[in-house]
């Protein structure tokens, strides 16, 4: 919907910042209770009606733009609906994961997922892009629409054996007595992360750069476009090529975590990638365009393929980490954390570009995740050999 807002409804660094808050809020308001459901529901429906609303509800965007009926304080609505779906979603499928494979293969099984995921990133900007410079807004968001509706095909053709909570049968409660229940679950599942060393050991850098890193969301496609000079095409293609950075981090972040270590392949990956992440407010200003182009492809192309590295590692430590019954809450404590700094980090973010201008917010940014990374290399992480450790 970012770009939707940008070429069809010309919005500005502070109204995309509104936006992208919109869409990241819901995790505060629902992300617990999305825990909840989570560990006490099967986990295979919510995944597919989260999927199916988003559908639906990003079809809506392109029918109100079809009749003319689209304003941004529309996308603010809808995107916030999307964003609970967001939510159910993330908190549920990290913790359906280890319903399928055993938690040694964790680092395996989410290198996979990860290549799935930089295919569609590889595709999807460089498509959308295009898509959107030739064929307008509505209907990038279309094909986005028709995409959830295939995914919730795929995840109905999921089979196994055991999945979501061991007891189908749930005592009959009372309102009161439901309410109580549901505080106690939320309250268990922000104490497993408090009292794990390596949980918290994670979660703090992880906040920390998801505060920083979410600066991007409001103003990095803005300042590509306005401030390198990049057409939304050529934008598109540079995001797309991170995916190529990315794909191969897939296949090899488990052999190389075996060779130095876990702990010492995550934090070393972090710190590289944000380092790099230096050249993307240097890339405006350049006489010759292709010298900011160059400089911001550098980071899609090597700083992502760090980044996955770190990524498919931190998630198989949480979901190592985590005692099997609470991972939907677990999970969600995270999510509720990490993206209430997000969150915070986009209102920032976009008011920042706002008043002192997009390159010195993306700098301040870029500082800000080396910090992390920096806190992160500094925790009891950096002793994990092996995924099973943490156990």
């Amino acid at each position: 919907m970012g770009l939707l807002a940008i070429f069809h409804l010309d919005a500005t660094p502070a109204q995309m910042g509104y936006l992208e808050t919109a869409m990241s809020v819901p995790v505060l308001i629902i992300g617990l209770f999305a825990g909840v459901w989570a560990d006490r529901l099967r986990r295979q429906p919510i995944l597919i009606w989260a999927d199916g609303g988003r559908f639906v509800l990003l079809a809506m965007v392109v029918l109100l733009a079809w009749v003319g009926w689209l304003r941004i304080e529309f996308l603010y609505v809808i995107g916030f609906l999307v964003g609970c779906l967001v939510t159910c979603f993330n908190v549920t499928y990290r913790s359906y994961l280890p319903a399928l494979v055993e938690r040694r293969k964790l680092v395996i099984a989410n290198s996979r997922l990860s290549s799935s995921e930089v295919v569609a990133e590889i595709a999807s900007p460089g498509l959308g892009g295009l898509l959107v410079q030739f064929i307008g807004g509505p209907l990038l968001v279309l094909v986005d629409a028709l995409s959830f509706l295939f995914s919730v095909f795929l995840l109905g053709t999921i089979r196994i054996s055991r999945e979501g909570p061991e007891n189908e049968e749930s005592p009959v409660r009372s309102a009161s007595e439901e309410s109580l229940s549901f505080r106690q679950d939320m309250r268990a599942g922000l104490q497993a992360v408090g009292k794990s060393r390596i949980l918290r050991a994670l979660l703090i850098p992880l906040a920390m750069g998801n505060f920083f890193g979410n600066f991007f969301a409001p103003l990095y496609a803005l300042y590509v476009i306005q401030d390198v000079g990049l057409s939304a095409a050529l934008m598109g293609l540079t995001i797309g090529a991170g995916g190529l950075g990315a794909l191969p981090a897939t296949f090899i972040t488990e052999r190389i975590a075996a060779a130095l270590g876990v702990g010492r392949t995550m934090i070393t990956a972090r710190l590289i990638s944000a380092t790099l992440g230096f050249l993307i407010p240097l890339a405006a200003g350049w006489d010759a365009a292709w010298i900011g182009l160059v400089l911001l492809l550098i980071p899609q192309l090597v700083g992502d393929f760090f980044g996955t590295i770190h990524d498919i590692l931190a998630i198989s430590i949480r979901q190592s980490a985590a005692p099997e019954d609470m991972l939907g809450r677990v999970n969600a404590g995270f999510e509720v954390v990490i993206g209430g700094c997000g969150t915070a980090g986009i209102l920032v973010g976009g008011l920042l570009g706002s008043a002192i201008g997009m390159q010195s917010a993306l700098c301040i940014a870029v500082w800000g995740i080396l910090l992390s990374a920096i806190v992160l290399a500094l925790s009891p992480v950096v002793k994990l050999k092996e995924i099973t450790d943490v156990i």
